[in-house]
Parts: C-alpha cells; structure tokens; sequence
C-alpha cells in the first residue's frame, strides 16, 4: 500500500531499494542502504535492479551475516561504554529537530562500543570533508543482535551541516520494516520534515508511506496517527521520547484552556497591565506590553476570553498581537488534540503543575473515569508513570488508510 501525504513528495519505490538493499549488503542497514535513501528523498530515485530475492536464506544463515557484519567493527578503536544519550542528544528548535553530540565534546572520536541502556554493539565515525570550517559529519550506528527469534534490530542517525537522518529498522530472514526521520534544511524544493516508512513481508512490498510538513508540530498536528505509531517507537528506543513528544506549553494551553482557572490575583494584574497600554506615554505602552508577555499563557488565557468591547484601538491592536503569539492552533485542531489520550498523557510531564491537572481532568473526562495520576511526583517518577498510563489508556492505532 503506498501512502503519500503532503506537498510535493517524490515517488519512493520500496521494492527497488529492498532489493538494491539486498544486493549491496544482505544484512540489510549499512551506511550505503542509508545514502541510498538520502538520494530517494532528494528525489534523484535509487537504480531499480532486480537481483535474485533470497527466499531460501535460513534463520542460521541470516543470523550468521548480520553477525559478520558486526564482527567488522572489530578492527575499530574500542571505547568506554556509555549510555546512548551520551553519545547523541535530540531537542527541537524552532520546529526542527537538532542533534547534539556530547561523545564529541572533547574531539572527534570514531570507533565501537557498548551501551549502558541497550544490548547489542555501537559505533561513532567522524568524517569531516571540510576541514577549514573545522565540521564534523558524524554517524551513529547500533545493532542489536540479540533477539532469541533472530530479528536484527538497528539504528542510525547522520547528521551534517544542512540535513539530518534517523533510522529505526528491524529485519528478519524474511520481512523488513524501516522508519525514517529525514531533515533537509537546503532543499527548497520540499518542506524540510520527512517521515517515511517501508515494510515488507515475505519479500513483497507491504507498506511505503511518505509524509513531509514544515514542521515537527505540523507533522504531529496533520498526521498524529502516523507521528504516533511509527516515531514514539523509534525516540523510545533512543530513550529520549521526551526530546519530541513533550508538548509545547502554548498548545498545551490552548487545548487546555477551558479546563483551566485562573489564580484570585491575576485578573486584576492583567486589567492593570491593560489598562497601561493606552497610556499617553509611548515607553509606558511598550513597558505594559513586554509585561503582559511576561504573564504569558495565562493571561492570554484571560484577554481571550474577556468581554474587549470596551476597550480602546490601541488597547485592542496591542492585546490582538499578543493573542497572535500563544494560539497556534485552528479551533478545529485545538478539538481534536483535547480528546486525543496520547496527546493529553504526553501534557502530564510539563513542569507546569497548572497544566498537568488541566490534563489529568480532561482525561479522566475523555475515559470516562478517574485515573490514577500523581499529580506532584517528581520528573523522573512521571515519565514511567505515564508508559504504563499509555499502555493502559491509549488507544490502539490503526495503519493509516491510502488517501488519508
């Protein structure tokens, strides 16, 4: 099935990269398969050819190659073991997400590894094609070799100056499934958010999805089903689901908002602040503006929601600016968000105590009933307790249907 959502996607042919997959490296996930996506995604398309499929390969034979591969690293430089957020660390910036290195804070490293948190073997290689400008284009690479049913579990994440790549992908003798999160800040031809999915079973194609937005938002807000499904797999294996799932606040309070009560004082400190922004004084009104931001979504909060009609012009344009800024989302959007379970569990690990019980009432009205939630525990109690609040709670996804 072949899903393509979004502006000006390049067909993707699933079939043609397995078996150009197949060809260049049985064990399916080397830096070639990845440099082949790369290109696909630019739109250049990978050479379609059709070598023999090996259907006969037998698990003993499947596991002994992703074995082989493996045993390669060997001639690497072996380096203390560590944690996987040791070595690569994701956030999201200005709707883009950015990969920090902190095994590079000292230089470039290249060589092989254990991880603290994951079975299975790593690696680091630091290329650095531009020497002048003192870049780093570093590679991530895990497998996990360990599953007692022979699955080969990997990822990879590149990173350069203007794109980067994430790639979670499993393969068994005889299925494959890869996950990619692709960036491409140079290219103008495309929005710069990319998630593709392949799947194949019993060597034919299975799934080929193509999603792109503009943003990590816009992807999650157009596509939350996908976004779920295929990328919280994907940030929970990096142990950093947090890095893309938190919610930002300004969305969190506009789909929150109406389960929301605003503390004794505060009306009266924002109608003062108001009320400063039709001073005769032009520093009295920029003073009264960059206060109101100071209060920031909860006094958007309560300027939405207030009876403006008598208020000045200059009052009004200036509180319409400020509005402009904390209420991202359409009314439609905002709806949908405030029933979706995974959306509002993600809202129970904000810092703002405000915010994760507006989220707790409005998921226990979405259920149906009060769940159990504590509210004050610390950061580090939450997030387990929300896995096990998602796989009680949250609702089984479905593939995404052709033409969604």
């Amino acid at each position: 099935m072949d899903v393509y959502a979004g502006a000006k996607l390049h067909p993707f042919d699933g079939t043609a990269l397995y078996n150009e997959m197949r060809m260049r490296h049985p064990a399916g996930k080397c830096l070639e398969i990845v440099i082949l996506i790369g290109v696909a995604c630019a739109g250049f398309g990978a050479t379609a050819t059709r070598p023999s499929q090996d259907s006969s390969q037998t698990l003993a034979q499947f596991v002994a190659e992703n074995e082989r591969i493996v045993g390669q690293w060997r001639a690497l430089p072996l380096l203390a073991a560590r944690s996987i957020t040791d070595v690569v660390r994701f956030k999201e910036e200005q709707g883009l997400l950015v990969a920090g290195w902190p095994i590079l804070n000292s230089g470039p490293v290249t060589g092989r590894f254990s991880l603290t948190d994951l079975p299975g073997t790593a690696r680091l290689m630091c290329s650095a094609p531009l020497k002048q400008t003192g870049q780093l284009f570093p590679m991530f690479e895990y497998y996990d070799l360990t599953q007692s049913d022979g699955m080969c579990r990997h990822l990879q994440v590149l990173s350069s100056q203007t794109r980067l790549m994430l790639v979670q992908d499993s393969e068994s003798v005889n299925s494959y499934k890869s996950v990619s999160l692709i960036e491409s800040v140079d290219q103008t031809d495309q929005t710069p958010v990319m998630l593709r999915v392949q799947t194949l079973e019993d060597f034919k194609p299975e799934l080929n999805l193509a999603i792109s937005a503009a943003t990590l938002d816009e992807l999650r807000r157009e596509h939350a089903g996908e976004f779920e499904q295929y990328l919280r797999p994907m940030f929970r294996e990096f142990h950093q689901e947090q890095a893309v799932f938190a919610v930002e606040d300004r969305i969190a309070w506009q789909v929150l908002g109406g389960d929301w009560t605003p503390t004794n004082d505060l009306p009266g400190r924002v109608m003062d602040v108001v009320a400063r922004l039709n001073s005769s004084d032009f520093g009295q009104r920029q003073s009264a503006e960059r206060e109101l931001h100071s209060l920031g979504e909860p006094a958007a909060l309560y300027l939405r929601k207030m009876d403006r009609g008598k208020l000045t012009p200059e009052q009004s344009a200036r509180i319409e600016t400020f509005l402009a800024g904390y209420f991202p989302l359409t009314n439609e959007q905002a709806k949908k968000l405030g029933k979706d379970v995974n959306f509002l569990l993600d809202c129970l690990a904000n810092d703002d105590r405000a915010l994760r019980m507006a989220a707790l009432n409005r998921l226990n009205e979405v259920l149906g009933r009060a769940i159990e939630y504590k509210i004050d525990q610390p950061l580090t109690d939450r997030e387990p307790a929300i896995d096990q609040l998602r796989r009680q709670w949250a609702p089984a996804l479905s593939k995404p249907q052709a033409g969604k």
